[in-house]
This record gives C-alpha cells, sequence and structure tokens, in this order.
C-alpha cells in the first residue's frame, strides 16, 4: 500500500499529464492551420524577392514605411477633395504605381500611340510630369513647398504631399 505522500505524488504526476494532454485537430482546422503557414512562408518570400528586386523601383522607393493608406482613405472620405475625386484618385493610383496613361507605360507594353512623348517632346513619365517638365513648373510649386527636394515618398504618401498633389492634377489634367 502506498503511503500519503506517494499518492499525492501520483495524483500530481497523473494531473500533469492530463494537462499534457491535447485534442486531436478536425481535418477542417489542419487545413486552415495549413494554409496560414503557406500563406505566411509565401508572403515572407514574395516581400524577400520584392525588396531584393532592382526592376522597376519606383513604387518600391516612394512606400517605404509609408502611411499612404490612411491618408489615401482620408481623402476618399471626402477630407481632402470634393469634386472630381474619382479621377483625381485614379491619377495618385497612377502616379503611385507608375502604371497609367503615360507615354512611357504605353512604349513599354508595346501599345500604339500617336506619341509616348509628352508635349514638351521629353519621354512622358510619372518622374517627367512630377519633377522635370518645364512646361509644368508653375503647377510644380506647391509640390515644391512640401519637399523642396522634390521627394516623391514625401509627396505622394504624407497628407500635405497628397494634398499638393491633389492641386498639381487638377492644374494639369485642366
Amino acid at each position: 500500500m502506498l503511503a500519503k505522500d506517494d499518492r499525492d505524488y501520483m495524483i500530481k504526476k497523473d494531473e500533469k499529464r492530463k494537462c499534457k494532454r491535447v485534442e486531436p485537430l478536425t481535418l477542417k482546422q489542419q487545413q486552415n492551420q495549413t494554409i496560414g503557414i503557406l500563406k505566411k512562408q509565401a508572403m515572407e518570400e514574395w516581400q524577400e524577392m520584392y525588396w531584393n528586386s532592382s526592376k522597376d523601383l519606383w513604387y518600391h522607393n516612394i512606400t517605404v514605411e509609408s502611411k499612404c493608406t490612411d491618408n489615401l482613405s482620408k481623402m476618399v472620405t471626402g477630407v481632402i477633395m470634393k469634386k472630381d475625386s474619382r479621377r483625381i484618385l485614379s491619377n495618385i493610383t497612377q502616379f503611385r504605381t507608375g502604371h497609367g496613361n503615360f507615354g512611357a507605360w504605353f512604349k513599354k507594353f508595346g501599345i500604339e500611340k500617336d506619341s509616348y512623348n509628352c508635349k514638351c517632346g521629353e519621354l512622358e513619365t510619372v518622374h517627367h510630369i512630377l519633377v522635370e517638365c518645364p512646361l509644368l513648373e508653375e503647377e510644380r510649386k506647391g509640390l515644391k513647398r512640401i519637399s523642396p527636394e522634390m521627394d516623391m515618398s514625401t509627396l505622394l504618401n504624407s497628407l500635405t504631399g497628397l494634398q499638393e498633389i491633389v492641386s498639381f492634377i487638377s492644374a494639369w489634367r485642366d
């Protein structure tokens, strides 16, 4: 017969064993767990490739530590824009991604166009429109007040930068 201390020890040991017992996962839980792991791995691989890529760094360079999503949300809800919001938001998206109605984009994808050049004669790119085009110097003054060095990350991510981009787009497209 076991002494009282031995019985207490055996009960505690048995309780520990009970705590470690885990119910097996259902098939659906196993699938969800596997899918979650695969998604996480895919995202990590994609981000590794994205940050180490040297191709098309335009978007990469303007989105580092960006709060643009919050700022664009404020714009969409009307804090910044009142009229023409769809057209302006479309232009902002095109400026941020470099994909849009720009001569360089059409040329890159082999889409026939009368001219790939800006009205000034240079190849029309986002950088050219926002920074270089001599025909847009006047429209660009507000952008230079926000970022004298014309830093695209500041202009296309900050709330004040986006406000000036809206003004620039309105003047440029009119």
